[in-house]
């Protein structure tokens, strides 16, 4: 298959689960664990997975508008603690659109990591598996994920009948 030279589309992004997190020593009790999402200044939330541990399952798909102009994904893996949210680690992964071809699909388990420094063998902070679709905006003209519908209104009598 031929890479053609993206330059904007959609990236779809499916936050789809957490493995062998990492309790901080600020937190007590069981990990409830959430994602926050960034693509340059769009940003998205996964639900609370109540009490899923080191291991929280979301399934959260996200929809981001980039273009060349956008280079990272950055994910923040988060929990509740006693008065705000604790960090738990972070993915980052770069956007390449160049490197991208259409409608590319990848299913990737990403290290989560404490601040830039990749973990180590021996201190490690988790995985978090993430899908990924690029869609080039001119497919996305020719062929639309959803098409919308025209909504026909019935207009009804005091009682709730059709006229």
């Amino acid at each position: 298959m031929r890479k053609t030279a993206a330059t904007s589309g959609e990236l779809h992004l499916t936050v789809v689960e957490g493995r062998n997190l990492r309790r901080p020593w600020s937190v007590f009790g069981r990990l409830s664990p959430v994602c926050i999402v960034h693509v340059g200044r769009q940003q998205r939330t996964t639900e609370v997975h109540e009490g899923g541990g080191s291991s929280p399952f979301w399934n959260a798909l996200f929809t981001f508008d980039v273009d060349e102009h956008s280079t990272d994904v950055d994910i923040q893996v988060m929990t509740p603690s006693v008065c705000k949210l604790a960090c738990l680690g972070s993915v980052t992964l770069p956007i390449e659109l160049s490197r991208w071809q259409d409608r590319e699909f990848k299913d990737l388990w990403l290290p989560v990591t404490i601040g830039k420094q990749p973990c180590t063998t021996s201190l490690k902070y988790g995985e978090l598996r993430v899908r990924i679709e690029f869609k080039l905006a001119t497919t996305l003209y020719k062929h639309p994920s959803v098409i919308a519908l025209p909504v026909r209104r019935h207009n009804k009598d005091k009682v709730g009948r059709s006229i």
